[in-house]
């Protein structure tokens, strides 16, 4: 019965689906990554249930809809129109950490100019944070400092301990 509901799942998130070829937006990709959940937890329940045997793979492949050819391993990484150097359009493991250790070495993008003190603002120091983040990091700190004049020992006050971390946690 279960594996009846992961086809079904499945299924529906297939209907769903945009053409690969056409510009995806977030909600497409959203769909994308919920069919590919749906294929994660259907090869699950089919590993569980049959074993980690060369007969059980041939059965989870045939199960699963996939030719010998096509190994598990990457049917939810296609690049949508993209050929690899294998020449479909599935990524490798190597390429995909190719592509993510290029983009960890991208600056961070720079925010909007017109949209300064609304969505962002400049820290004295530089830094781009939300205004009202900004506000209430200012504010905790400000709160810390004024418990140290004052003499009050943070640690021996659980309730005063609380607010002060919940206030800073909150910034």
């Amino acid at each position: 019965m279960f594996s009846k509901q992961l086809n079904d799942a499945l299924e529906k998130q297939k209907r769903g689906q945009k053409d690969p070829e056409a510009e995806w937006d977030e909600h497409d990709y959203e769909r994308f990554m919920k069919e590919c959940d749906a294929r994660t937890d259907k090869y699950m329940e089919l590993r569980e249930k049959y074993g980690d045997s060369d007969e059980a793979e041939a059965k989870i492949a045939k199960e699963m809809g996939w030719d010998r050819e096509d190994p598990p391993s990457h049917e939810c990484f296609g690049a949508a129109g993209e050929d690899n150097e294998n020449g479909d359009d599935r990524m490798t493991v190597e390429e995909m950490n190719r592509i993510c250790e290029e983009a960890a070495n991208e600056p961070p993008p720079e925010p909007e100019p017109h949209r300064e003190g609304i969505d962002w603002i400049r820290t004295a120091r530089g830094d781009v944070r939300h205004p009202l983040q900004h506000r209430c990091h200012e504010s905790a700190m400000k709160v810390w400092h004024e418990c140290d004049e004052l003499g009050l020992k943070k640690f021996e006050d659980d309730d005063l301990q609380q607010f002060v971390f919940e206030f800073q946690t909150t910034g």
